[in-house]
């Protein structure tokens, strides 16, 4: 039955869960645990076309809170932009929400403007969110073309949150290189049983083609010398905690993310990498928790590495892995995190670690990704959803010292200390609004 299961081009994901519920239930009546992690079907989807990027409100349930971003960065070796596109439906914060965050030599600043939801319109057959009356629209052209643009006045009265006020456009055009979508397998899932969160990081590494960003009057051409990042989300919750740990922090009940892009004018010799891993509580009866990790590792232009994980537990009951890769099969995919830093903001007392160490293990190739960082690469990006506010603290421009050995020949691949590495720590903390 398992072999028929996984080889199907397009099996029942319901039957694929249950058949790990069952796996792991019969490996722990037996008192043995299994020696492999059980292979999830496929490896995820390449360059994802514009259809993958559409919105999936439709599929959820109406009376449950839904949300769905549009997500980019934009990067010289100095500066970085950050813009997110924010429709949250249902609950006390519904709202269309638009973000800038900024990480420069002098500064590190975001600025956070609410909108009524109605005002966005969000396509449920390809990438195209627009809110034409506010300035703001993303889209896909062709398989491997997005524009986005949007328009910001400091002053307006539906800024929300932030510590800047600056009137801001952009108009950009990206090119994609690399993009890649680990989790199309749980989509059903998702909108019929355990509603958390979706990543689809469609354009994780991509060139600009043109653009212009002005802020305060002050015009930047974005020349080849920028490169950029795009990814969405999308979901009916956020990553949090049991219930019964009251509100006390529970540092592996998080979301993270990494990614390092070393471009080359021979994207031959280029590098890039996204990572993410996020450990939630269901509250679903019989899973209590979920533990999920994807990453997508391009070497160069011809070698590249797929890598999904994920971990579903039911306390000290069961626990069970499954995964895949292209390259044999996955030995290790962690993260180490330390020197934590604790701050006091607008928003309440937080904590996030400024050192984290991500460990990626296949057949042939040992990836070893050491991220550090300093506070004021930071800004906490705040997500309002249902009635809470997620905290994502967010680091720009961190270091990253890269090393990826082929473990068959001994080679090192890349051993590489960069400078614009992209970093996260997200966390479910109680975030309390000031006054605007």
């Amino acid at each position: 039955l398992y072999a028929n299961l996984v080889t199907m081009p397009h099996p029942s994901l319901l039957s694929i869960f249950l058949l790990l519920i069952t796996f792991a239930a019969f490996s722990f009546c037996r008192n043995a645990s299994p020696s492999n992690d059980l292979p999830l079907p496929g490896n995820g989807i390449l360059n994802p076309s514009s259809k993958y990027q559409r919105s999936r409100h439709s599929k959820y349930p109406s009376d449950h809170p839904f949300y769905h971003w549009q997500y980019f960065y934009l990067n010289n070796q100095s500066h970085f932009y950050a813009f997110c596109y924010h429709a949250a439906y249902g609950g006390s914060y519904e709202g269309f929400y638009t973000l800038l965050a900024e990480v420069t030599p002098e500064s590190s600043a975001q600025q956070l403007f609410r909108f009524p939801v109605q005002d966005v319109s969000l396509s449920s057959a390809k990438l195209d969110m627009k809110a034409e009356s506010l300035g703001f629209h993303v889209k896909m052209n062709d398989p491997d073309t997005i524009t986005l643009s949007g328009r910001m006045q400091g002053n307006s009265s539906q800024y929300f949150a932030g510590n800047e006020r600056k009137d801001a456009s952009w108009d950009v055009e990206l090119e994609r290189v690399y993009g890649y979508y680990g989790q199309d397998l749980f989509e059903w899932l998702d909108e019929h049983w355990v509603p958390i969160i979706q990543w689809n990081t469609y354009g994780h590494y991509s060139r600009i083609k043109q653009g212009r960003l002005v802020i305060n009057g002050q015009e930047i051409t974005l020349d080849d010398s920028w490169i950029a990042y795009a990814d969405m989300n999308w979901g009916g919750s956020f990553p949090a905690p049991p219930q019964e740990h009251h509100g006390e922090h529970d540092d592996q009940y998080a979301w993270g993310w990494y990614r390092v892009a070393i471009p080359a004018k021979n994207e031959a010799e280029s590098f890039a990498l996204i990572a993410g891993m996020g450990l939630t509580n269901t509250d679903s009866g019989v899973l209590k928790s979920m533990y999920g990790k994807f990453a997508d590792v391009h070497l160069n232009g011809k070698d590249h590495v797929e890598l999904r994980q994920v971990v579903v537990r039911n306390g000290s009951i069961f626990e069970t892995t499954a995964s895949s890769t292209n390259d044999g099969k996955v030995i290790r995919f962690d993260v180490e995190r330390s020197d934590w830093t604790v701050i006091k903001d607008a928003y309440g007392e937080a904590k996030f670690p400024l050192r984290q160490v991500l460990t990626m293990e296949t057949h042939t190739y040992l990836m070893v990704l050491e991220f550090t960082s300093t506070e004021k690469e930071y800004n906490r990006l705040l997500f309002p959803f249902a009635d809470y506010i997620f905290s994502d603290f967010e680091g720009l421009g961190v270091t990253c010292h890269v090393k990826v050995t082929n473990k068959l020949s001994g080679e090192a691949i890349r051993d590489q200390v960069v400078h614009t590495a992209g970093l996260e720590y997200g966390y479910k903390y109680d975030v309390k609004l000031p006054p605007v």
